[in-house]
């Protein structure tokens, strides 16, 4: 940490340049430091990824709906099972990305320039409404139209945004009772930064407890890789969560291949999607996925689809 008053007053009264050779020397040191201190907390993040990572995807199956939009806007193939996958030509996408950012350019240059009209997103406050006790302290309750959280909002599994406005609800809730009671005296109540961080540590003990059969067995290979390392010089080529890859004797390949036999296509493909259409919307409940649609079962009906 950099505490010579003569390096930092630059810094806030201006009319210098930090390429000069006193100011490199005293902040050489501090950057080397947190660029190392950096470089280190990426790696463990890195690491502890690989750890858990098959346990979310593969043993949990967790779903990543925020990854999706991204993937699907970057997906090149043109086979007819991957049509209709790729949002970037949809009209819609678009008219929604232009209402949003011309509301937020609008406002921002209206903010710079007061002359401009702005297009208001703070529409209420309910805090007028509650003026006497114990209503009175709810807080913050504000009515607010940002575009930007409507549509993360729509990237977020349904469980997640319920328990969201739950939580809130039940904060104010305690607020509510606290004072009806004569607790807001105290200080800090209702607690929430003890609440959020209670949370916290039940969140980690849930994931440990929930994955505790392969964080094991991802503990037991990693001391075996290593007395394995301090007697041959190898670590046996494990595969992950360790090493990765797998080994090639045992890698194995499966085909899966579904069938439906009718008097005709068409009327194997009637028959057919009822069933698989509620199978797999049932299957995705699971994962916040939306329920399979006729025009997407179709798409995947052809030599280069699965039916």
């Amino acid at each position: 940490m950099v505490k010579d008053t003569g390096i930092l007053t630059p810094f806030y009264s201006g009319e210098s340049s930090f390429y000069l050779s006193r100011h490199l020397t005293v902040w050489l040191v501090p950057i080397v430091c947190w660029t190392a201190f950096v470089t280190l907390l990426i790696w463990v993040m890195l690491c502890i990824n690989l750890l858990l990572r098959k346990q979310w995807i593969e043993h949990e199956r967790l779903a990543y709906p925020i990854v999706e939009l991204p993937y699907n806007m970057t997906i090149t193939d043109n086979s007819p099972a991957k049509k209709g996958s790729n949002p970037l030509p949809n009209r819609r996408l678009w008219a929604g990305f232009a209402i949003s950012g011309g509301i937020s350019l609008l406002n921002g240059a209206s903010h710079l320039y007061p002359s401009l009209p702005s297009i208001p997103i703070w529409v209420a406050s309910l805090n007028r409404f509650a003026t006497t006790k114990p209503w009175n302290a709810i807080f913050s309750m504000n009515i607010t139209l940002y575009p930007f959280v409507m549509g993360l909002g729509f990237l977020m599994p349904l469980s997640l945004a319920v328990s969201y406005w739950s939580f809130y609800l039940f904060w104010q809730f305690q607020r509510i009772i606290g004072s009806q009671l004569g607790l807001q005296s105290l200080p800090g109540f209702p607690y929430p930064i003890a609440q959020v961080r209670g949370v916290w540590i039940a969140l980690l003990l849930y994931a440990a407890w929930g994955g505790r059969q392969y964080f094991q067995q991802v503990l037991r290979q990693g001391v075996t890789s290593i007395l394995r390392l301090g007697r041959d010089g190898t670590t046996g080529g494990e595969a992950e969560p360790i090493s990765p890859g797998q080994a090639e004797e045992k890698l194995k390949v499966g085909i899966h291949s579904l069938g439906y036999v009718a008097n005709s296509r068409e009327e194997a493909v009637e028959d057919f999607y009822p069933g698989s259409a509620e199978t797999f919307t049932r299957i995705g409940k699971e994962g916040e996925r939306p329920p399979t649609r006729r025009e997407h079962f179709n798409s995947q009906v052809g030599p280069t689809g699965p039916y």
